[in-house]
Order: structure tokens, then C-alpha cells, then sequence
């Protein structure tokens, strides 16, 4: 008897069905589902995604909505109508962009492969796509500064410290004697510095570059600075 007197029968509002619910909440619809049925109706939104499949081409099941937001023309149980990151694929973004699988700067190394599931490879080994193809006196100007062999002077900008810059896309620097090292000599390894053995910090010549450990490299310019002083 406790519980007839706290629930109520109800009408609800999407297909007219009766149903029963406590007295106190006052329902509208019977279920979740009725009540999504009704927002889409309401507002117009059809699933934009019937299919489930990402429509980008892949293959791929999309990812099903959770949660109704109906500004954004989101309801819940519909699709989405991409795989997360797929939205800005194109039918060329479809194919390798690197078929030979060699890093594009030039240096001939192999790059990885993508976590798509079509193994594309990446155009350039990590790092290696702020490598400026060299060979221009554009870049560089040919200076004897009293080193064995002539300096590369470096023409565009200077940092702070005296070390050129290669910029590389929302203004994001590189210094330009350790890219010059990458392409002539390889990749240089993890914790390592690139010493200028003639002293110039703008010299982007390749031999005149040596690749030392951290340690080394302050005890060098320590020296340097010493015999300058001296001199």
C-alpha cells in the first residue's frame, strides 16, 4: 500500500505509453532513449553517422556519443562522424606520403612508421625536418677568420648567445651548426654538444664541428676564454 501511495502513473510524451514512477520526480518520458528521441526531434538532429563508420574513408568504427549536448548537436547513442583525428583527412592523406621510406632532408636514414594502421612512413626522421638542404652562399658566407681552412659565417639571425638560427614553422628555432652536422654527419646522439674547433660561433662549417660530451665542452670554452685572456 506504502508503495502504491508514492508512485504515480505517467503519460509519456514521445509515444503516449503509460508507465510508473515515483510521484516526486514527475517524469515526462519513460525511459532515457525516449527522452533523446524527443531532443532530437525537437531540435531537428538527425544522427549524422547512421552507418557507425568513419566517414573519412578509413574503415573504422566511430566512437559513439555518451553524453546529449545539444548546442553542439551532440546526442547520446549517435555517432560521431569520425575516428578522433581523422576529420582533416583528405583522399591523399590516404596514401604514403613517403613510399621510399628514406627521411626527405637527404640524409638517407629510414624513417618509422606511423600508428596507422596502413604503416605509412613518417617524411623525416625525428628531428631531422628543421635540416635545411646546405650547399648556398645565400646561408653562408666563405671567411677566412684564421683557422685552418675557411669559416661558413652564418647570414641569417643570431641568438642570443651568437649561434645561428633556422627557423622551421610557427617560429620554431633550430640552431644551424648542429643541423649542418646532422646533414653532413648523421644524427648526433642523446646528451652530446657540437663544439666549433675554430673558436667562431656563427661558422656553420662542417669540419670545423666536433661532437664532445657536455663536460668537455665548458672545459674547452674554459681554455678558450683563458687564452684569450692571456693573449
Amino acid at each position: 500500500m506504502a508503495r502504491e501511495k508514492y508512485t504515480s502513473n505517467f503519460v509519456c510524451q514521445q509515444f503516449g505509453s503509460e508507465f510508473s514512477a515515483p510521484q516526486r520526480k514527475q517524469p515526462k518520458f519513460c525511459s532515457r532513449d525516449c527522452k533523446n528521441a524527443s531532443q532530437r526531434k525537437a531540435h531537428g538532429i538527425v544522427d549524422p553517422n547512421p552507418s557507425g563508420v568513419c566517414q573519412c574513408g578509413c574503415g573504422e568504427d566511430a566512437p559513439v556519443v555518451t553524453v546529449t549536448h545539444l548546442k553542439r548537436g551532440l546526442v547520446k547513442g549517435h555517432h560521431f562522424r569520425f575516428v578522433l583525428g581523422h576529420h582533416n583527412r583528405t583522399d591523399e592523406s590516404l596514401t604514403d606520403p613517403n613510399p621510399s621510406g628514406l627521411c626527405m632532408c637527404g640524409c638517407g636514414q629510414e624513417t618509422g612508421l606511423t600508428r596507422s594502421p596502413y604503416g605509412h612512413h613518417y617524411r623525416y626522421v625525428f628531428g631531422h625536418n628543421a635540416i635545411k638542404p646546405v650547399a648556398s652562399e645565400e646561408d653562408y658566407a666563405v671567411e677566412d677568420r684564421g683557422y685552418e681552412s675557411p669559416c661558413w659565417t652564418w647570414r641569417g639571425d643570431i641568438d642570443r648567445n651568437g649561434y645561428g638560427l633556422i627557423y622551421r614553422g610557427r617560429a620554431r628555432s633550430v640552431l644551424a651548426h648542429r643541423s649542418y652536422y646532422i646533414h653532413y654527419f648523421g644524427d648526433i646522439p642523446e646528451k652530446m654538444d657540437v663544439h666549433h674547433r675554430c673558436t667562431q660561433k656563427d661558422c656553420v662549417n662542417p669540419d670545423h664541428l666536433q661532437v664532445v660530451n657536455r663536460k668537455d665542452h665548458l672545459r674547452l670554452h674554459r681554455d678558450m676564454a683563458k687564452e684569450s685572456a692571456e693573449s
